[in-house]
């Protein structure tokens, strides 16, 4: 069964009436940390509110427990970036006070993206016209080219 952290941690807690909050339609802009000594804690998120019941302003929302961001593939090193965690040098350059270097964050970010093929007929089309279209989709997936004849003989 594939996992992700919906289905590992929050789905659980919430199905066990556990103190949880799930806050969908809003855009976390900062993480709040504080600092005391050598320590930093995640305290909560300065957001807003988005979709058609928008707020004009933000909030900073303060769970007194643990925080759970999920952001994806960029906006979670965007996040971390614009709370001062990240590439010192970078965050120097725009302006981010650091609170945490680290080099890596940021790096090499990976998301899948939708490339939905659509084709029309009016009649039956030849194998290496539809290979032609899985092709470019699979050579954005892939470091090595495959063979495209091998993928629509496996669709038959």
């Amino acid at each position: 069964e594939r996992r992700d952290a919906f289905t590992s941690l929050l789905k659980p807690r919430l199905a066990a009436n556990e103190n949880v909050v799930l806050m969908a339609g809003w855009t976390a802009e900062k993480i709040i940390i504080s600092q005391d000594g050598d320590t930093l804690n995640a305290t909560g998120i300065l957001a807003y509110k988005t979709g058609l019941l928008a707020y004009n302003r933000k909030f900073e929302l303060n769970p007194g427990g643990e925080i759970l961001i999920s952001a994806g593939a960029y906006g979670s090193p965007k996040l971390l970036m614009l709370s001062g965690i990240g590439p010192k040098e970078h965050l120097e350059n725009v302006g981010v006070d650091t609170l945490v270097d680290l080099p890596a964050v940021g790096q090499n970010l990976v998301d899948t993206p939708v490339c939905p093929i659509v084709m029309f007929s009016t009649g039956p089309k030849p194998k290496t016209q539809i290979a032609n279209g899985l092709e470019a989709y699979v050579h954005y997936f892939s470091d090595r080219a495959l063979e495209a004849g091998d993928k629509v003989a496996d669709m038959e």
